[in-house]
């Protein structure tokens, strides 16, 4: 889902966390970071994932709203930022199809794992413990694909505000 908060942005916390990391084959690759405090007319968030690039357009004082996809539900992420001049910043299109992917990839592949640990502390005969791995498998990924879909339905409404 996305959250809109509208107001002055009063306080951007420092940007912590994350980093860049060298890699010699694949050149820089950025790690998410995470801002500290971001407060937002009545609004106050703690801990806002958040691009560098992002972070770098917030500017305290000013009057706009932001948006924030919620991870899984909970953890806040900022995925886009307008001012109330107009200026509108929000994270790339090649990021959006990477968070999505991953919803859709990486993730299920995660849950996959844990769900034959779990089905496999049942034995041989399977039983309720084996029923709760498939029950893991197939709520696990349901969950991702579904927070995909929110974050691609997120992103095209946060475009066309």
């Amino acid at each position: 889902m996305l959250n809109k908060y509208c107001g002055t942005l009063k306080r951007v916390g420092g940007l912590g966390g994350g980093g860049v990391i060298t890699n010699s084959s694949g050149g820089y690759v950025n790690v998410a970071h995470e801002i500290s405090i971001l407060e937002v007319g009545d609004t106050m968030l703690r801990k806002v994932r958040c691009t560098s690039d992002l972070f770098d357009l917030l500017d305290p004082g000013r009057d706009g709203c932001i948006y924030i996809f919620r991870h899984f539900f909970y953890k806040p992420i900022l995925i886009g930022v307008k001012y109330d001049d107009g200026k509108k910043y929000t994270i790339t299109v090649g990021q959006m199809i990477a968070n999505v992917l991953s919803y859709l990839l990486i993730f299920p592949l995660l849950v996959l794992v844990s769900g034959f640990c779990i089905g496999m502390m049942g034995g041989k005969e399977g039983g309720f413990i084996a029923g709760l791995g498939v029950a893991w498998i197939a709520g696990g990924i349901l969950l991702s694909w579904l927070q995909a879909l929110l974050l691609f339905i997120a992103y095209l409404a946060m475009k066309a505000h």
